[in-house]
């Protein structure tokens, strides 16, 4: 299960295993433990970003850097908390880090390239083949 569909489950109060009986085993240690996390931390939270990864936030705590797309192919997009509007910044980019004093953004350039309009497809949460399609 995708790590959003997990969360969202949570989120929408069902259970991410069937029969709302948690598995035992070392296997879905990982899992429990997330859960028993977002349990914790869920009422005083808020989801910044659905469909995304790796963020690091700003200095000043005002924009979240992260990267958006899909696996294999993704782009470096801002998240500001204050208006609540996003920017894509380059294509392609992942795991974007801000400097201490806020002024540049380090980040990992993939050689795997995918259009723009198939980075902000896949951000709008279309699947990747529908965002092939369209282009």
């Amino acid at each position: 299960m995708p790590p959003s569909m997990f969360f969202n489950s949570l989120h929408g109060g069902r259970a991410w295993h069937p029969d709302g009986n948690p598995p035992a085993g070392r296997h879905f240690w990982a899992m429990l433990e997330a859960e028993d996390q977002y349990r914790q931390w869920a009422p005083n939270a808020q989801c910044a970003v659905i469909k995304g990864l790796s963020g690091d936030w700003s200095p000043d705590g005002n924009e979240l850097a992260y990267s958006c797309g899909v696996e294999g192919s993704t782009g470096v997009a801002i998240w500001n908390r204050h208006t609540g509007k996003t920017r894509l910044l380059t294509v392609p980019g992942k795991d974007p880090v801000w400097s201490p004093d806020g002024q540049t953004i380090a980040y990992v350039r993939d050689r795997q390239v995918l259009p723009v309009q198939g980075i902000t497809a896949a951000h709008e949460g279309r699947r990747r083949s529908e965002s092939l399609q369209e282009i």
